[in-house]
């Protein structure tokens, strides 16, 4: 039985006790005794070493990090911020007071949860007739909802859940059901079958704790706090069981206005439906004199009375009676009370509630507005759009009158008195456009909304800013797909924005070594593998312009060919001036596949490649649309998973010849004799072969590690080393991993004494700055600079080969 007591502490003493043993079979090398002794010393250090690595990972949920270093200090040091920023040392009352006690704060939190979901809600029944408009379940469906769990779907269920999802009140997280199964699985399944067949479920197992997440970095109230259900892994199992068997019955029965949490749909066709609502909501309401020409119709200037409303839901509450409560707050459990009502956010059924919930009031709305008193908004009333859901926002449309708003006021009523889901007033809104003024003040004084700015609707899809370009920017540097791509058609302007916070992020600096447009190419072709934002932003688009030539079955693409092709191909379509500038880009992406390919069809061919039965590949569209480069020889040989990326990235720059050596940095007037020498005018190829210091330790390096060939440049080198495989794999690995560290190790002692021993001008030192890596002052000691070549190869094979190997 293994214990994780005090693990860094022992991890610690472990890497001292190896350390200390290399160093003395570096000096007794024949020393058999010795070197047995070493390999159980080293299988402890890497056992423990990787025991705290899985310990801090889960304590700091970075799930973005690749394999590489160990990042033990970035671990330790996201470990204090992140207990910094979850402590709560003080709340406001809703009188003003602040409580700064930890009893009163705990308290405050424990009777706002139990006043918020331990009272009963009293709600209408619901009205049967309802369910009529809309689909129902076909018997195929209810026969596979109805069908015995098995022992297997159990296990599937146990196993689809993340190893580092936070544990529920029984302390076990699924990656402790995984790595004994063998053991606990037998009662696990029949734990769970047994709910399936009697159910009941034991009421510990539906113990939830809350969790508190803030809204935002000046969170003061209880209010400004999310709550987050942290549930049992058993609980979870259950309801995921039940949530894989509604997923395609909900495709079925969810009307297509909704699209977050159902497969097969995406939640951006409902904000380009959106956009195309709120477009010309910018006009002034009309005049009196409009008023007397009404029997002019449709001049430019004027536009048709419209009504669009904003509602933001409280959060979502249904009965839920069988659950119960604690609060997790600063590290400790407080209060213990029944739920009575709510879904609860981190339960995996949450979502799938809510979207039925919801679905109760689409049909509500469908019966409502087929009277006479209801008029469509006049960009909606051919597919007779009423309102889209955006999970717990609404967005209703309607002609700009009083009776059709009405109407819709009448549905969020009723549904608020039958599901206990009540509006949030001081979020929600209307914006109108093309109501005359009396009208239109008959309608804001009816209203409990207040009357939307739509400068805001603007500043959100046109100014395109502050809240996403943060998530550009974590898009471009980690590689991830960014959710606002998909939606906007981004001006040149806004990219240009980006690539400078994207360049002054990577370099820590104003002055880039290599232009950001050479790095947005992949490393085949000598770039970092960083996504071309404006080509790939393109190739998101032309995922949305294949949806519309195929007529996916999307509300958005039923609406753009009803209201802007009427018919017609989107490659005949010709754009208009006043047309949507979404519609335009992407007339725009059709023209240029056109002119590339010749033709409509074999645009059309080419993009059928493109694609699979669940739609384009984005993938391959990016590979099409993205500039390119000729291929490098040197990929290969740089970048490799096992060695640590900033050898790769130094070798990398010096490959490419932008490493700051002095011969480059003659414009900043420093002396360009050789940092380490002294002696030479300090150039790459001097620094790394012809510098007496770097012949020393390259020539111990090869001797060390059994290369014959002399190197004269990084390029030889490495081209040297794509044609020799000779030997083990283990030896090739350690001829790549040798170059890159000798290169990085080189470097560190030239940044050192260029810093140091040289001295240097604060405008050279700031310049310096600029390539990333800052290193600590050092001497200049070969023999040190061979030993940490030697130890970080060690290091990275006692990974790579734990059961042993032989470098010697």
């Amino acid at each position: 039985m293994q214990h994780y007591s005090h693990i860094s502490a022992r991890a610690k003493e472990a890497e001292l006790a190896l350390q200390e043993a290399q160093n003395q079979l570096e000096s007794n090398s024949g020393d058999v005794a010795l070197r047995d002794a070493l390999g159980d010393l080293r299988k402890k250090s890497v056992f423990l070493a990787e025991a705290e690595r899985h310990f801090f990972y889960q304590k700091t949920k970075i799930h973005f990090l690749k394999e590489g270093d160990r990042n033990t200090k970035f671990f330790h040091d996201m470990v204090k911020r992140n207990v910094a920023r979850n402590s709560i040392g003080a709340v406001t009352r809703a009188d003003g007071t602040v409580i700064t006690a930890a009893e009163g704060i705990a308290q405050e939190f424990v009777d706002y949860y139990t006043s918020l979901l331990g009272t009963e809600a009293h709600t209408l029944p619901v009205d049967d007739g309802v369910f009529e408009w809309g689909h129902i379940l076909t018997s195929e469906h209810t026969a596979e909802l109805c069908r015995e769990v098995t022992p297997l779907e159990v296990k599937d269920a146990i196993f689809h859940i993340s190893d580092n999802k936070a544990p529920g009140p029984d302390g076990y997280s699924s990656c402790f059901f995984k790595k004994a199964w063998n053991i606990v699985g037998d009662q696990v399944c029949r734990a769970v079958l047994d709910f399936f067949r009697s159910g009941r479920m034991l009421r510990q197992l539906n113990h939830t704790i809350i969790a508190l997440v803030p809204k935002s970095d000046h969170s003061t109230s209880v209010a400004d706090y999310r709550p987050i259900s942290r549930c049992n892994v058993i609980y979870k199992a259950i309801t995921k069981i039940i949530l894989d068997r509604l997923a395609p019955v909900l495709e079925h029965l969810i009307d297509r206005c909704q699209v977050a949490f159902v497969g097969g749909r995406n939640i951006t066709d409902n904000i380009f439906l959106a956009q195309e609502m709120v477009r010309q909501y910018s006009r002034k309401r009309i005049s009196p004199r409009w008023a007397q020409e009404m029997v002019r119709q449709y001049s430019r200037k004027r536009i048709s009375p419209r009504c669009t409303i904003n509602v933001d839901l409280h959060k979502a509450f249904d009965s839920v009676s069988c659950s119960s409560f604690s609060v997790a707050l600063n590290g400790s459990l407080h209060g213990f009370f029944p739920g009575k009502k709510g879904l609860r956010q981190g339960d995996p059924m949450s979502p799938a509630l809510f979207l039925l919930c919801m679905e109760y009031f689409s049909r509500l709305v469908k019966r409502k507005t087929t009277n006479s008193d209801f008029n469509f908004h006049p960009k909606c009333e051919k597919l007779k759009i009423t309102h889209l859901i955006f999970a717990d926002d609404l967005m209703l449309f309607s002609r700009g009158d009083l009776r059709s708003i009405h109407v819709l006021m009448e549905c969020l009523q009723e549904f608020r008195d039958t599901s206990g889901l009540t509006v949030n007033t001081s979020k929600s809104s209307i914006f109108t456009a093309g109501i005359q003024n009396e009208e239109l003040d008959g309608i804001l004084a009816r209203m409990e909304f207040a009357r939307g700015r739509l400068e805001l609707i603007r500043s959100v899809i046109q100014g395109v800013e502050c809240f996403w370009l943060q998530e550009l920017i974590r898009s471009v540097i980690q590689g991830v797909e960014c959710f606002w791509l998909q939606v906007f058609p981004l001006p040149a302007a806004v990219i240009e924005k980006i690539h400078r916070l994207c360049r002054n992020f990577l370099w820590n600096s104003r002055r880039a070594p290599v232009a950001w447009e050479e790095i947005c190419h992949p490393k085949e072709e000598g770039g970092l593998g960083i996504r071309h934002i404006q080509s790939w932003n393109v190739a998101l688009l032309a995922r949305v312009l294949w949806n519309i030539h195929r007529k996916a079955d999307m509300l958005w693409v039923q609406w753009v060919n009803g209201v802007y092709l009427r018919g017609a191909s989107i490659w005949d379509w010709q754009p208009k001036k006043g047309d949507s500038p979404l519609l335009q880009r992407l007339a725009d992406i059709r023209n240029r596949m056109v002119t590339d390919f010749g033709s409509p069809e074999a645009a059309i061919v080419e993009m059928t490649r493109w694609s699979t039965p669940k739609g384009l590949q984005t993938s391959r569209a990016y590979e099409y649309f993205r500039p390119k480069l000729a291929r490098q020889p040197w990929k290969a040989a740089i970048w490799k998973a096992f060695i640590p990326p900033k050898y790769s990235f130094i070798l990398w720059l010096g490959l490419r010849g932008r490493l700051a050596t002095r011969d480059r940095l003659g414009f900043l007037q420093e002396e360009d004799l050789c940092s380490l020498c002294i002696n030479t005018k300090e150039s790459a190829k001097h620094l790394f072969f012809e510098c007496p210091f770097s012949n020393f330790v390259w020539a111990r390096i090869r001797h060390w590690i059994g290369i014959n060939r002399t190197m004269s440049t990084l390029q030889s080198a490495v081209k040297w080393l794509k044609k020799e495989k000779i030997g083990s794999s283990m030896q090739n690995k350690a001829r790549h991993l040798a170059l890159a560290c000798t290169v990085y190790t080189l470097w560190r002692q030239q940044r050192s004494h260029f810093r140091g021993v040289n001295g240097l001008s604060r405008e050279a030192y700031k310049f310096s700055q600029g390539y990333i890596v800052i290193f600590e002052g050092s001497t200049a000691c070969p023999e040190r600079l061979i030993n940490l070549v030697k130890v970080t190869l060690y290091r990275v094979f006692w990974t790579l080969f734990p059961h042993g190997f032989d470098c010697s």
